[in-house]
């Protein structure tokens, strides 16, 4: 009598296996949108070839002005954002300044809010009214503009209040 051998249903098992495997990821990736990143408030494909120029511009401008909020608290619902700009040669509030302001979730861009009017009010500059509709995470790009000089700064608030930078957040990772 002759015995017989697994090993041909084994290989044919690993083979089911791996094309059920890769279907399955195929579909749930194709059911899943992929959302660009927009830091730096471009097109990533603009932004990875221009991003030594962007740096450099940053860095320069950080080195004259700094952005600082006025208010740090975000909670749903409504909002308006208040900005100081700060020439740090005179310590003065910069008041002649373009800003957009890219108010954004991480794995959408649906309920995203573009802010591009500001008026200046008690040496801020302050946005009009806006409402958030989600909780959650979110994206703040500033993107100010001085005479040509471009400037960028990122937040991440978690509409509890919390509003931190990827500085900041590197900052406590090193005091650890």
């Amino acid at each position: 009598m002759k015995k017989f051998n697994f090993w041909p249903l084994f290989v044919l098992a690993l083979l089911m296996m791996g094309i059920f495997l890769a279907t399955w990821t195929i579909l749930t990736v194709s059911k899943n949108q992929v959302v660009e990143s927009d830091d730096y408030m471009g097109r990533y494909q603009y932004v990875d070839a221009n991003i030594n120029k962007i740096m450099k511009d940053k860095l320069e401008f950080e080195k004259k002005y700094k952005i600082e909020f006025v208010d740090k608290v975000f909670k749903p619902g409504k909002h308006q954002i208040k900005l100081k700009i700060i020439d740090l040669s005179t310590g003065m509030n910069f008041k002649d300044a373009d800003l957009l302001v890219q108010f954004a979730r991480y794995e959408t861009h649906d309920s995203d809010v573009v802010i591009d009017i500001f008026s200046v009010q008690d040496d801020m500059y302050v946005s009009s009214e806006f409402e958030t509709i989600k909780d959650g995470r979110w994206i703040i790009n500033i993107m100010v503009d001085i005479n040509g000089l471009i400037g960028h700064k990122i937040y991440y608030v978690y509409l509890d209040g919390t509003l931190s930078s990827k500085r900041d957040n590197q900052r406590e990772l090193l005091k650890n």
